[in-house]
C-alpha cells in the first residue's frame, strides 16, 4: 500500500498536476523513455530494490518507516516538499518531487529528507537519478551543497555523500564526500581533507564535471566497500548525463578507496545546504527529482 503524505499544501499540489493538461506537460516519446530507463552504468546482474517515479510521496509523517517492497520515506526539515509538474523531466514528466530551501533556511541543515531503508544491510550498490536546482541556485560560502546520503551501520554514523561541490573553482562539480569513522584515504589523489573525511574530485576524462543550476542531470553511482578499513580495496564511480547529451561522462574512477566495516542501511535525499558557515538562505531555491532507481548485487 502507498501512503500519501498527510498534508494538505502537498495534496492540493498533486491534485493541480495529475489535473493539469495533458499538452502542458507532454510524455516523452516511447524512444526516449526507452533509453533513459536503462541506467547506462549499472553493472550486469544487479538487483534493482526501488524504481520511483516521484509522482508520488508515500510516508508516516512521523519519520518511522512506512512498510511494504520499495516504499521511500520522508522527515520533515528546515523547509517543505511537494510534487510539482515540470513538463521538462527527462524521464517521468508531469509530476516530479520538489525539495524547498525557504529564505532563511540555515547553513548546515536541509529542507527535507526522502529516504529509503536498505534491509539487509550491504557494502555495493548501484543508484540513478534525474536532478536539477533551481535556475538561480545560491551556494553556500562553504562550497557545499549536498544531494544524496549513503549511510552505513556503525554506532556513530558514517556516510557517503554526493554533492554539488565548488571548493576549489568558481563554479559548480559533481564530487563525492567520504564521511567516515575508521578509514583513512589520504593516499587517495585529487582529493581533498583530512584524517577519515575526504572529498573525491573528478579523476578522470579531464577531471571535474560542470554542474549548470537549472538544468536536469542523469546522476550515476556505484561503489564497493573495501575488505578492510585499511586494505586499499574499495571502488566509487559516479557519471553524470546532461539532458540531451548523447551519452554518460564519467567523472571519478576511484579503485583504491578505503570504507568502514559495517554495512549501508539507508539512501537518501537529505541535501544539506553547507557546512555550518551561519549564513542564511536570502530567496526561495529548489531541488527537483524525476526519477530514481536503486539496485545491488
Amino acid at each position: 500500500m502507498r501512503y500519501l503524505l498527510g498534508a494538505l499544501p502537498l495534496l492540493a499540489s498533486l491534485a493541480a498536476c495529475q489535473e493539469s493538461p495533458t499538452q502542458a506537460c507532454p510524455p516523452p516519446s516511447a524512444a526516449l523513455a526507452d533509453s533513459l530507463h536503462r541506467w547506462p552504468n549499472e553493472p550486469p546482474g544487479f538487483t534493482t530494490l526501488t524504481d520511483w517515479s516521484y509522482d508520488q510521496l508515500v510516508t508516516r509523517r512521523n519519520g518511522k518507516q512506512a512498510p511494504g517492497p520499495s516504499t521511500w520515506n520522508q522527515k520533515a526539515g528546515t523547509g517543505s516538499v511537494a510534487i510539482v509538474c515540470d513538463s521538462s523531466a527527462p524521464l517521468s514528466p508531469r509530476a516530479v518531487v520538489q525539495m524547498n530551501y525557504p529564505a532563511g533556511l540555515l547553513s548546515g541543515t536541509e529542507p527535507w529528507t526522502l529516504y529509503f531503508y536498505l534491509s539487509p544491510p550491504g557494502r555495493e550498490y548501484y543508484t540513478a537519478f534525474w536532478w536539477k536546482t533551481s535556475d538561480s541556485w545560491e551556494g553556500d560560502p562553504s562550497g557545499i551543497n549536498k544531494i544524496t546520503f549513503w549511510q552505513d551501520a556503525a554506532p556513530a554514523s558514517a556516510n557517503l555523500v554526493l554533492m554539488m561541490n565548488n571548493q576549489r573553482q568558481p563554479g559548480y562539480v559533481l564530487s563525492v564526500m567520504l564521511e567516515f569513522n575508521q578509514a583513512f584515504n589520504d593516499h587517495l589523489v585529487n582529493v581533498l581533507g583530512s584524517r577519515t573525511a575526504w572529498q573525491l574530485f573528478g579523476n578522470v576524462n579531464g577531471g571535474n564535471y560542470p554542474v549548470v543550476p537549472g538544468a536536469w542531470y542523469r546522476v550515476e553511482l556505484y561503489f564497493k566497500g573495501s575488505t578492510t578499513p585499511t586494505s586499499r580495496d574499495g571502488i566509487v564511480r559516479w557519471w553524470a548525463t546532461k539532458a540531451g547529451a548523447a551519452s554518460p561522462t564519467q567523472v571519478g574512477n576511484y579503485t583504491d578507496v578505503n570504507f568502514d566495516t559495517p554495512g549501508f542501511l539507508q539512501f537518501s535525499f537529505a541535501p544539506t545546504w553547507g557546512g555550518n558557515s551561519g549564513v542564511r538562505k536570502r530567496a526561495l531555491d529548489y531541488y527537483r527529482i524525476d526519477h530514481v532507481h536503486v539496485s545491488h548485487p
